[in-house]
């Protein structure tokens, strides 16, 4: 199966119980793996299925050529309907396992640039980080429209000798335009 970097997400593993019975228990223990499905973090499944038999498991798609996990088929530009006063999730999510992501704002105090200044997960305000699903923030309030998802992995390769590693920087970012309705 030719597994790609738009693949990362949730996955539901549904088990067939009726099959037990017919010696699909492995040396270990496991029941048969019969189906599996692609699950958005956000969409429910509408076939009905026993909850006994359902795993579910994130999995990451660890591309350092294609960090972003897309957003409606986009990975450098997404636009966002939010609501004042309502939890949003701003869906900064990464293929790669080890990612580090952080989110930033556009800022116009000084008068003559814009600069950016980094949004940090704080429970204190509200705001955390889960690399399944994004920066999530209990009560949303920017003064900015603009936002910029930025992601970054080190990755070290060996020589042939194997004695020096090397470090190389992988870089990508996304802008998210934030529409704000009341």
């Amino acid at each position: 199966y030719d597994v790609q970097y738009y693949m990362t997400g949730f996955y539901l593993c549904h088990y067939n119980q009726q099959q037990q019975s017919e010696s699909t228990i492995s040396n270990d223990g496991n029941h048969q793996l019969t189906e599996i499905y692609n699950q958005p973090s956000s969409s429910t499944t509408t076939k009905k299925i026993s909850h006994d038999s359902i795993d579910k498991i994130f999995i990451f798609i660890n591309d350092p050529e294609h960090l972003i996990v897309p957003y409606e088929n986009v990975e450098e530009y997404m636009f966002l309907a939010l609501f004042q006063s309502y939890p949003a999730t701003i869906p900064c999510r990464p293929t790669y396992s080890k990612a580090e992501v952080t989110l930033w704002k556009e800022s116009d105090n000084n008068q003559y640039q814009y600069q950016l200044i980094q949004i940090k997960p704080n429970s204190s305000l509200g705001i955390t980080y889960d690399p399944r699903k994004g920066f999530h923030f209990d009560y949303p309030r920017w003064d900015s429209s603009v936002l910029e998802c930025r992601y970054r992995i080190n990755i070290t390769t060996n020589d042939n000798d194997k004695t020096n590693g090397q470090y190389q920087q992988y870089e990508a970012k996304s802008t998210i335009s934030l529409h704000w309705s009341s």
